[in-house]
C-alpha cells in the first residue's frame, strides 16, 4: 500500500465551503473521510505529492481513510496553517502527527507548526522506546483575504466502497 501526503488551500464564502474547496483541490472532495490516528504500517510507502496520483480510485461517496490537519478562518488578515508530519524507524514502522494553528504572523506560524510536528514525533518515538528517523512535513500556511480560507494537509491511506 502507498500512502500519499498532500496539501492545499481552499477559499469560499463560509469556512465549511473553504474546507470543501481544499478537499476538491487535492481530489478527495467526493469521499466520506474516515480519520485515523497515526500509525504507518511497516510495509507501506509514504510519498509526498502535489496531487493524488491519477490511478487513485475516485468513486463518489466511497470511504477514504486519512490522517488530516485543517485550520479555517474568515478573519481577513489572519493566518491559518495545517501540517502533517511523519517519521519512520529502521524496520519501516512509522507514525504521523497532525497539527493546525491560526495566528497573526505567517513566519511564526510556520516555525510553530514545524516545532509542534517535530516535538510530537520525538515524543511518540520516546514513548515507544525507539529512535526517531528523519522527519518529513507537508503543509500549508496562508493568509486569509476577502473570503474564508482553509489550510489542509492529509495523508490518504485507502479507499473502499460500501458494497463489502
Amino acid at each position: 500500500m502507498n500512502i500519499s501526503v498532500v496539501s492545499a488551500v481552499g477559499h469560499g464564502r463560509t469556512e465549511l465551503a473553504a474546507f470543501d474547496h481544499a478537499l476538491v483541490q487535492v481530489g478527495v472532495g467526493d469521499f466520506n473521510l474516515i480519520p485515523l490516528s497515526s500509525v504507518i504500517p511497516a510495509d507501506c510507502a509514504v510519498e509526498p505529492r502535489a496531487e493524488l496520483p491519477g490511478s487513485f480510485p475516485r468513486r463518489h461517496g466511497d470511504r477514504l481513510y486519512v490522517v488530516m490537519a485543517q485550520e479555517r478562518s474568515r478573519v481577513p488578515g489572519a493566518w491559518v496553517g495545517a501540517a502533517v508530519g511523519w517519521t519512520r524507524i529502521a524496520d519501516g514502522r512509522g507514525w504521523f502527527v497532525e497539527h493546525h494553528l491560526s495566528g497573526d504572523d505567517g513566519d511564526a506560524l510556520r516555525r510553530d507548526l514545524d516545532e509542534l510536528v517535530r516535538d510530537s514525533l520525538s515524543d511518540l518515538c520516546e514513548h515507544r522506546g525507539v529512535r526517531s528517523g528523519r522527519t518529513q512535513i507537508v503543509g500549508e500556511v496562508v493568509q486569509v483575504a476577502a473570503q474564508a480560507t482553509c489550510a489542509l494537509a492529509l495523508a490518504t491511506y485507502r479507499c473502499e466502497g460500501w458494497d463489502g
